[in-house]
């Protein structure tokens, strides 16, 4: 009998974890009031929610070292008023990042170029973004945006927590095969966060909802860059960051918490919140937690084109 009951324990053991999966998702805290990252939060300082049901965070990890694919629009290197600046202070970022950090590159117009991987060796990663550089001189100004994206995706092959995606561009799309709705779905499947630099300076950054300051206020904070507003839906979805000070765009890429959730295993596009304790452990009013709205169910995966 004792053999049989210790069997059953064991069984419904086995049953209860097979019910859970566990998902690593990146988030971002700022001060609500300085609009400034707050660091050194533990995972005992986070709450989370899903569909209003809390939900177990196993860790959390800040000092990361993820991967970044870093992705610009080729117009935007060829003089076009006002962005290529930006897109050149971008690039020199990816082609100056220290060793050991695994960078990949691309640029795209009527389709994307890209680096053959990610690379961690300082040398190397500038070649081989010169070399990408150069071959996109010959683009033509018009956007596949979507395509690149998915392009992109595909680069990352199996997902790595923190994986994410600096895109530098205007927003417009004239010339994809897919469509923004079938981006928007490989970007949660694959679970990897896309920070936006978009166009000209304007307002500081804020969250949505938030009142926002005159128009054209500059600070050394982060900053929101307003072009063309139908990009921010893509970086809220996947809790990517719309618009930061350019001088720390690809720092803004490795920033954040990696937190990692425990989840029922049949997770299907449901609700998340996150919010971090107050010194007395209710949710602080002060703090703002930037995340992912809604998480992509634990089997979900990019499909190959």
């Amino acid at each position: 009998m004792r053999l049989c009951f210790g069997f059953f324990l064991v069984l419904l053991s086995f049953c209860a974890s097979a019910q859970q999966c566990t998902r690593y998702v990146m988030m971002n805290a700022f001060d609500e009031k300085a609009h400034q990252p707050i660091d050194g939060l533990k995972a005992s300082d986070f709450m989370a929610k899903l569909d209003g049901r809390p939900v177990a965070i196993s860790g959390v990890t800040q000092q990361l070292n993820n991967r970044v694919l870093v992705l610009v629009e080729a117009k935007m290197q060829k003089g076009y008023p006002g962005v290529t600046g930006l897109a050149e202070n971008v690039t020199q970022q990816a082609r100056n990042a220290p060793d050991g950090r695994p960078i990949a590159f691309g640029a795209f117009g009527t389709h994307a170029l890209l680096t053959d991987g990610f690379l961690s060796e300082k040398s190397a990663r500038a070649r081989a973004i010169d070399d990408v550089l150069a071959r996109q001189q010959s683009m033509e100004a018009k956007s596949g945006l979507y395509d690149a994206l998915h392009e992109a995706l595909l680069l990352f092959g199996g997902h790595q927590p923190g994986d994410t995606i600096l895109l530098v561009s205007d927003g417009h799309d004239s010339k994809s095969t897919i469509s923004s709705s079938d981006i928007t779905r490989e970007l949660m499947a694959a679970g990897v966060r896309l920070n936006i630099l978009t166009g000209e300076f304007g307002y500081e950054f804020t969250h949505p909802g938030a009142r926002k300051p005159a128009k054209g206020t500059m600070s050394n904070t982060l900053r929101l860059l307003t072009w063309d507003d139908g990009l921010r839906p893509f970086a809220d979805r996947t809790g990517g960051i719309y618009g930061s000070s350019p001088e720390r765009a690809l720092e803004s890429s490795w920033s954040g918490y990696l937190v990692e959730l425990q989840l029922p295993a049949k997770t299907d596009n449901t609700k998340l919140e996150v919010e971090v304790r107050d010194t007395s452990g209710k949710p602080s009013k002060d703090i703002w937690v930037k995340h992912p709205p809604q998480l992509a169910p634990c089997a979900a995966s990019v499909a190959a084109r």
